[in-house]
């Protein structure tokens, strides 16, 4: 059994008196630390921390981001692993804080990456889940409050059995931490277990944490749109091989006709095409030619509106969506603000719609609805 030299808190702590303490990997120099949630049985064989399936799968995630599992600090919530990977308890975080705090010290990195829901409590607080919190860039506060212990009172059972015994009382557990950028995620070995169903989320989390690090910025703004409004062969050309497109449409306001489309094959640039039943074919045979291999991703900002638009011409899709109006709205709840209208009625207005859009890999979420319009010459008769 390996252990670092005691701490004074370490000798209150359960997991350390019964378990292996697995050392946190600190790359000095480096702006990105990952944390998780605590040495598994792979880990306290080896002596490292993310080194089993989690570590694989992580080091993939980074390599594709552009880091690497050798240029990032690798660091645990607690860092002593036990038999039967129980998930760490409030006492235990706590006790195991200042271990990492020295780690981090040590490291200095400009974000911390949370791998799942122990280590976005242990440095946010024990009400956030990483369900609502994951993608998210915060600073962390000072102070921290992770739940709550059982301690003895002042009180005495005055009967019965225990009588003149002190009575257990629930205590607010409080640790005090350094202000840190952290960007949450999923923990790399629920993907395995889910089948890698949220892999798309966790690498743009990733991707955030990474380039956030770097001091590079978070949205991947295009810089042109132009128009192409007659050469249907010019789309084909510039959607051809591409399994990813943004897509957006104006209608008329009066009669909902479909006048102008707007396709974003990345982040650089979009062209703006005339609606014609030569559009909406061209699309359609698009996207099934690539359901027939990788399946291919539609990205709209309201897709139920875009896709009935479009299907004035013809356009017949029965691929993925990501639609980023719904993704704002119901999948990041804390970002929404409630407000009156001018009626009275409750409102939601999406405080960062680009918090949720800049998710979608590869075509980093940045306005397109205002950059198509901002293509657009009105001047010029194009309907």
């Amino acid at each position: 059994m390996v252990r670092s030299k005691p701490r004074k808190s370490c000798e209150k702590c359960p997991r350390f008196k019964t378990g292996t303490y697995v050392p946190p990997v600190v790359k000095k120099g480096s702006k990105l630390a990952v944390v998780g949630e605590a040495p598994g049985q792979d880990e306290i064989a080896i002596g490292e921390p993310f080194v089993g399936t989690a570590g694989k799968i992580l080091a993939l995630i980074l390599s594709k981001c552009g880091s690497g599992r050798t240029q990032v600090s690798l660091l645990n919530t607690v860092a002593c692993g036990v038999k039967g990977n129980d998930t760490p308890t409030v006492e235990e975080i706590e006790c195991c804080a200042p271990v990492l705090e020295e780690a981090l010290k040590e490291a200095d990195p400009e974000v911390v990456l949370l791998t799942g829901n122990i280590p976005l409590k242990r440095f946010c607080g024990q009400k956030r889940s990483i369900s609502k919190w994951r993608g998210s860039v915060t600073q962390t506060e000072r102070k921290v409050v992770l739940g709550t212990k059982k301690v003895l009172g002042t009180e005495v059972y005055k009967s019965g059995k225990r009588k003149g015994e002190r009575k257990e009382v629930k205590k607010e557990v409080r640790i005090q931490q350094e202000s840190r950028t952290v960007v949450p995620t999923i923990h790399p070995a629920e993907l395995a277990y889910t089948g890698f169903k949220n892999w798309p989320l966790v690498m743009a989390d990733v991707k955030r944490a990474v380039n956030l690090s770097k001091g590079k910025e978070l949205f991947e703004l295009g810089v042109e749109v132009t128009g192409d409004w007659e050469s249907v062969r010019g789309l084909k050309e510039y959607i051809k091989g591409r399994d990813e497109l943004a897509i957006d449409t104006e209608t008329e306001r009066e009669t909902g006709k479909l006048k102008m489309i707007a396709v974003a094959r990345d982040a650089t640039g979009a062209v703006l095409v005339r609606p014609s039943r030569e559009v909406g074919v061209t699309l359609t045979e698009h996207f099934k030619t690539l359901q027939k291999g990788s399946g291919g991703l539609l990205i709209a900002h309201n897709a139920a509106f875009d896709i009935r638009a479009l299907r004035q011409i013809g356009f017949d899709y029965r691929g993925e969506v990501f639609c980023t109006f719904h993704a704002a709205q119901y999948e990041r709840s804390d970002i929404r603000i409630t407000r009156k209208n001018d009626s009275g009625a409750n409102w939601n207005e999406l405080a960062s719609l680009d918090n949720v859009c800049s998710r979608i890999p590869g075509l980093y979420y940045e306005n397109w609805k205002e950059k198509f319009r901002a293509g657009i010459n009105y001047d010029e008769k194009i309907y």
